[in-house]
């Protein structure tokens, strides 16, 4: 997301803190689509489960769950930025890379007892995934329907 950007997002409830898949995600390559649409669901999921105030066993298996899932999911694009030499695939990477490092940052964050930690991940994994959907995966996908 580019400074200055606002996002028009749709949450599943007023004190939600994820937002709802909807058609302005879609990026028209089945695979990515059904990646994204699980990590929406995960992010909702995991939301409901911290709002409840369980315990930390509950919150940091979840919190790790959506770590890797991201993870998984960059990987995949990676091999497909790679397999067809997208000329923009370094900074592409470089995003998904800068983003696991937050990540990473909010689960030390958790594990140093900070109460925030787990809605402020829900909350930056929100904007930013939708951001980074909306700008560098559909602007993938064009890419790739152009070539």
């Amino acid at each position: 997301m580019k400074d200055g950007d606002a996002l028009s997002l749709s949450f599943h409830h007023a004190d939600s803190d994820v937002p709802v898949w909807d058609a302005s995600f879609k990026t028209g390559i089945l695979a990515m689509d059904l990646h994204h649409q699980h990590l929406f669901e995960r992010l909702a999921n995991t939301s409901e489960i911290i709002h409840g105030n369980p315990g930390r066993e509950v919150v940091g298996p979840l919190l790790r769950a959506l770590h890797a899932h991201a993870i998984g999911n960059f990987a995949w694009e990676s091999r497909l930025m790679r397999t067809y030499e997208y000329p923009d695939r370094i900074r592409h990477e470089s995003e998904h890379e800068a983003f696991a490092n937050r990540l990473t940052n909010f689960l030390g964050a958790f594990r140093e007892g900070h109460p925030d930690a787990p809605a402020t991940m829900l909350r930056f994994v929100s904007l930013w995934i939708t951001a980074h959907i909306q700008d560098e995966d559909i602007a993938l996908s064009r890419w790739l329907s152009e070539t």
